[in-house]
């Protein structure tokens, strides 16, 4: 979802998600959420991500719930690196615990609906609580924030986050989108138009 900030045309995007319970399934989907993200577009991503960024304060009864091998931290992690973003419950509540998932039988719960802000925006949030619903096994997770000013992109110099450089799952992408993007030359009618399109 695109929501429009000003008249000026400038957008925010909402990226609503509903992860898989279990692995590899999880980790390939969060996998391919990171890879969508575009950090010079403001992105909030929220929803059901079924996996918790830190078991010993987000999981209830941690230690029977799941094993390590089960966890997607490392895919979740590269959520908020190549977005940008943070988590933003945590950010408020760096030590506290509550839940947004309760099991039935109410010895399991966990936190694993999130609001992901841009980083930039940190400085704008001014509340994010977990609430009960009635209606759900989870919890409303309900964040209060200002919108930024729009910044329209325009001249200048833009920066490569070079971090995204020592992360071997994405050098392999753009490795392999390139050696693929070679055999595609012959469709376009000039080098630079497939050019320009290879870099989009």
């Amino acid at each position: 979802v695109e929501a429009d900030l000003s008249s000026s045309g400038s957008v925010i995007r909402i990226l609503n998600i509903y992860a898989p319970n279990r692995n590899p399934e999880r980790n390939q989907f969060l996998e391919d959420v990171a890879s969508s993200l575009d950090p010079s577009f403001p992105t909030i991503v929220v929803g059901d991500f079924n996996s918790v960024f830190d078991p010993h304060l987000d999981r209830k009864d941690s230690s029977s719930s799941a094993s390590s091998s089960s966890e997607s931290i490392p895919a979740l992690q590269r959520i908020l690196q190549f977005g940008s973003l943070f988590d933003s419950w945590r950010f408020l509540h760096p030590t506290f615990r509550s839940y947004s998932w309760t099991h039935p039988n109410g010895l399991r719960a966990s936190r694993i609906d999130h609001i992901l802000f841009p980083s930039a925006w940190q400085h704008k949030l001014h509340s994010c609580a977990i609430t009960p619903s009635p209606y759900s096994d989870h919890s409303f997770l309900v964040a209060r924030f200002d919108l930024p000013e729009a910044t329209p992109r325009g001249q200048g110099y833009w920066k490569l986050n070079t971090s995204i450089l020592s992360d071997s799952v994405y050098r392999s992408k753009v490795t392999e989108f390139w050696t693929f993007w070679l055999t595609q030359r012959s469709a376009f009618g000039s080098l630079a138009n497939w050019w320009d399109v290879g870099k989009i």
